[in-house]
């Protein structure tokens, strides 16, 4: 098995699609996608792992013809050249250790399982090396949304090598420094806030005190999560039912629900019908999805 990105649109709204699948060649790659996702209509399946802004690029979130082009030079015919700031060394998908294997049971979409995206860059300017490891599912969602997860740099510091951390690549707000000989200094910036916190190590089966740093307000996973209901919600295969209609968001932690309105066939009133899905705890991974 080998992993193939397939590229395509779904008719129904025109939204095109990246899907990141394992199959035995390219024609099986298109088979595997259809099986998930019957609505979709394809362009083309490359062989490996290409990523939007990364080796692709869309036109835009939808299919745009040549009028829309021509009559948007400031958007396709601009004459700034964009600057390379960065080499990417390495870039692949890491996944928990533990999960192996798919537990039986999964109804979530075959992109949203439990799978990282690790990207290894090197600036040429300042030798510096960038990483950051952040769930896949946040790939594809709105600029707004940032890919938190665990991110860094590793540089030669004030003459010794040094290693800053943080959720998110823009914001990187614990350092750590050697000294070479003796030991390492750990020093964050002023607006973290630290405080004693336990974690559950499922190695050990207990849990352990640490030092916890608090470096954002928290919001960032609501705001992901309705990202990514919402995608999922549009691009969502409802079958032969036409959407009429659909309420917003009734969230219960964990679990998301909107009410949906399908067309009636005999021209009654509309039917009532629902989305559900279920994110994992304090996770952007999708645990369960139908409708």
């Amino acid at each position: 098995m080998q992993e193939y990105t397939v590229v395509g649109f779904y008719e129904n709204n025109g939204q095109i699609f990246s899907h990141l699948v394992s199959a035995r060649n390219s024609q099986h790659a298109f088979f595997v996608v259809a099986k998930e996702h019957p609505t979709a209509t394809f362009v083309s399946a490359i062989k490996g792992r290409v990523v939007e802004g990364q080796g692709i690029e869309f036109a835009g979130d939808s299919l745009v013809d040549a009028d829309t082009v021509v009559s948007q030079p400031e958007v396709f015919n601009r004459d700034e050249i964009e600057p390379c700031s960065s080499n990417v060394i390495t870039d692949f998908q890491i996944q928990d250790w533990h999960l192996i294997e798919v537990g039986a049971g999964w109804t979530g979409p075959i992109e949203h399982r439990d799978k990282y995206r690790f990207v290894l860059e090197q600036s040429p300017e300042s030798n510096r090396v960038y990483f950051k490891v952040y769930p896949s599912v946040l790939d594809g969602l709105s600029d707004e949304v940032p890919l938190n997860g665990l991110s860094g740099v590793i540089e030669i510091r004030n003459g010794k090598p040094a290693l800053s951390l943080g959720l998110s690549e823009n914001q990187l707000c614990l350092s750590v420094e050697s000294d070479i000989y003796q030991g390492l200094y750990i020093h964050t910036d002023s607006f973290v806030h630290k405080s004693s916190a336990s974690y559950f190590s499922y190695d050990h089966g207990c849990n352990f005190d640490s030092t916890y740093y608090k470096c954002e307000d928290g919001s960032f996973l609501m705001e992901a999560r309705s990202d990514i209901a919402d995608k999922l919600f549009d691009s969502h295969d409802f079958g032969d039912r036409v959407v009429v209609d659909s309420n917003g968001w009734d969230i219960f932690d964990r679990e998301w629900k909107r009410t949906v309105y399908f067309e009636n066939n005999t021209g009654g009133d509309s039917i009532k019908g629902l989305f559900e899905l279920e994110f994992g705890d304090m996770s952007t991974v999708v645990t369960h999805i139908s409708g």
